[in-house]
C-alpha cells in the first residue's frame, strides 16, 4: 500500500454544527469567556456599562454606552477665562438627580455660584466643597469619597493626574459605580490617561444670550472623536443641539 494514499485527496467535510476548532456551541462559549476576560481587564470597554444620557440624541447615540459611562473617569478642559467647561460639568451633574451629594475638590477657588448651579438643574445643597494645597490632596479627597460610597459623583478641579493616578481613579470609580470628572487646567497639555472620555468645551457667541458651546469629544474609549454645537435651554433645563446643526447646516457649525 502506498503510504501517501492515506492522506491524498481533499480533507473530509466537518460534520454539521461544528467548526474546525470544535462544535459551534463550545466555540461560542469559548468566545464568550474571552470577551468576559477582556471586560474584566478593561471594564471601560464594555458597552453595557450604565450610562447617564446627556439628553442630546446625536451625542448619546455616538457614545458607546448611550451616554456618559457612570462608573468611569472623564476629563474636561476649557479655554482660559471661559467658564463653559465648568458649566458643562454642572449640566452633567444636574442630570444625576437628587440623592447623594457631589464632592468638588480643587487647589484653586472654583468658579461656582449657587444661583448658577440651580439654573443648570443642580441643587447647591448637594455640593460638598473641598480644598487641597497640592494635587495629591485633591486626589486623596476623590479616592476617599469614592471609597465611602456616599457620593453620587466626584470632581477634581485644576489638577492633571498622571497615568498612575488616572488608573487609580478609574479603578475607584468602577468599584464605587460612580463617575469621576477631572476639570483640567486650560493651559494643560493632554496627559497620558486611562479616562473613558476627554472633552474640550468652549463658549460661542449666542444670538439670544443663552449659553452656547462647542463640544469636542477628543477621545473616547471604544468610540471616535466628534464635535457638536449645543445650547442650554433654561426653560427645559436641558442641553439641545444648536439650530444650525439640528437643521443640517454643518458648514456654519464648523466655523
Amino acid at each position: 500500500m502506498n503510504p501517501d494514499s492515506a492522506i491524498s485527496g481533499p480533507p473530509p467535510e466537518p460534520p454539521p454544527g461544528s467548526t474546525a476548532d470544535g462544535p459551534a456551541p463550545a466555540r461560542a462559549a469559548h468566545i464568550d469567556r474571552i470577551r468576559a476576560t477582556i471586560r474584566a481587564l478593561d471594564p471601560g470597554s464594555d458597552p453595557g456599562l450604565p450610562a447617564l444620557p446627556l439628553g442630546v440624541p446625536e451625542i448619546d447615540g455616538h457614545l458607546p454606552w448611550g451616554g456618559l459611562a457612570l462608573p468611569g473617569l472623564h476629563e474636561i478642559v476649557g479655554a482660559p477665562g471661559d467658564g463653559a467647561a465648568t458649566a458643562f460639568i454642572t449640566a452633567i451633574l444636574g442630570r444625576l438627580g437628587r440623592g447623594r451629594p457631589v464632592i468638588w475638590s480643587s487647589i484653586r477657588r472654583p468658579g461656582l455660584y449657587g444661583y448658577g448651579l440651580a439654573a443648570f438643574g443642580w441643587d447647591p445643597a448637594d455640593l460638598l466643597l473641598a480644598r487641597g494645597r497640592r494635587p495629591e490632596d485633591v486626589l486623596w479627597h476623590l479616592e476617599e469619597a469614592l471609597r465611602s460610597g456616599a457620593v453620587g459623583a466626584a470632581v477634581g478641579d485644576g489638577i492633571v493626574p498622571d497615568l498612575t493616578a488616572s488608573r487609580r481613579l478609574q479603578l475607584a470609580a468602577e468599584a464605587a459605580r460612580t463617575p469621576v470628572i477631572i476639570l483640567l487646567p486650560p493651559a494643560a497639555s493632554a496627559p497620558q490617561s486611562v479616562a473613558l472620555t476627554r472633552w474640550r468645551v468652549a463658549s460661542r457667541p449666542s444670538p439670544d444670550g443663552r449659553p452656547l458651546w462647542n463640544l469636542d469629544l477628543q477621545r473616547c474609549r471604544g468610540g471616535t472623536p466628534a464635535s457638536w454645537r449645543v445650547g442650554w435651554d433654561d426653560e427645559a433645563v436641558a442641553l439641545s443641539l444648536a439650530a444650525e446643526m439640528a437643521d443640517g447646516s454643518m458648514a456654519a457649525a464648523a466655523e
